[in-house]
């Protein structure tokens, strides 16, 4: 019990210790209900095994019994004996099996914390900020990226900046159906791809290295021909030994089709998740996106650490508009 009291009370502390060390990392630290009731239940089985059990075995023996087990000394009852190693064989049984997964547990937290981004995490700052809950329309919404970004280049400190719009381990993910020029689907589910919607310098910003092609640029604009990047899993996926540039990628949205041409390739980068293979995935210009786009997270690359940076990057939103809603992390 006492161990559940310290838990429910420690445990807010425990997850704010764990994002300030590494805000990347993703886990659910909630306390499980079942979890809770197999440790009450574990710990008075226990009580009752260890605890109530003997003691009810010695209140029951009478004195005349256990003056004759004093006297027969050191070797005591077979009974006793195989009663006691019976329970040292449960008393294992049970703390083995919780040594076991707290290891694994252990390895799985050391293996997740050490997983190869595919960029440099130190020195990124995260923020977001929410347009709509302060009535911004649709055309506001649509400028006020580029003006932050702007505003964010000039804060000294500050290597580069841009948007997107799931940000880093946000929480979120978009995808659409997909037609690629010359690939032909094994199955239905062969039909689609993750997608992000990133501003230009997203990949020079994250660090993430093109190995074909260029970068998405502020020409990419939404009067300007439509362009995408791909990841080098959508390129082995839909593309195998094909060169890729100027290829054509038809998305679906609600019976809308869009097509965008291959300008580039990028190494594969995990955003989203650290478990598995990284996805497929596509990047197209914010401008250019064919879903409903607000409330980008903004990128900030520093050349000092981040939390340095985090004040004149407030200031500089609140100089834009003071009533916009800020939240922030650092990637340090």
């Amino acid at each position: 019990m006492a161990g559940l009291t310290a838990a429910y009370f420690l445990h807010d502390a425990l997850v704010r210790m764990v994002a300030e060390s590494d805000p990347h990392f993703q886990m659910s630290f909630a306390l499980d209900p079942l979890v809770l009731a197999f440790a009450v239940a574990t710990t008075l089985a226990a009580a009752l095994l260890f605890g109530v059990l003997p003691a009810w075995q010695v209140t029951n023996t009478g004195p005349g019994a256990t003056l004759q087990e004093q006297s027969r000394g050191a070797k005591g009852s077979l009974g006793q004996m195989r009663w006691g190693r019976f329970l040292v064989s449960v008393q294992l049984a049970l703390s083995l099996p919780l040594l076991v997964g707290a290891g694994l547990l252990a390895r799985t937290l050391y293996n997740l914390q050490r997983a190869d981004l595919g960029f440099p995490a130190e020195r990124l700052l995260l923020v977001r900020v929410d347009a709509r809950e302060v009535g911004y329309d649709t055309v506001r919404r649509d400028s006020l990226p580029r003006e932050l970004v702007g505003e964010f280049q000039r804060i000294p400190g500050v290597r580069a900046a841009s948007f997107s719009h799931l940000g880093i381990f946000g929480g979120g993910e978009s995808s659409l159906g997909i037609e690629v020029e010359g690939y032909t689907p094994k199955e239905n589910n062969d039909r689609d791809s993750a997608l992000d919607e990133v501003g230009p310098g997203y990949f020079s910003t994250l660090r993430v290295p093109i190995t074909l092609g260029r970068e998405i640029l502020d020409s990419d604009h939404g009067g300007a021909p439509k362009v995408c990047v791909i990841n080098e899993a959508f390129a082995k996926r839909f593309f195998y030994s094909r060169n890729p540039i100027g290829m054509r990628v038809t998305s679906s949205n609600n019976d809308k089709q869009t097509t965008f041409h291959v300008v580039s390739v990028a190494k594969n980068a995990r955003t989203q998740s650290l478990r598995g293979d990284v996805e497929p995935r596509f990047f197209v210009p914010v401008a250019q996106s064919p879903l409903a786009t607000s409330n980008p997270t903004f990128l900030i690359r520093t050349a000092t650490k981040a939390a340095s940076v985090m004040a004149a990057v407030r200031k500089t939103i609140q100089g834009v508009d003071a009533v916009l809603p800020i939240l922030s992390r650092q990637i340090d």
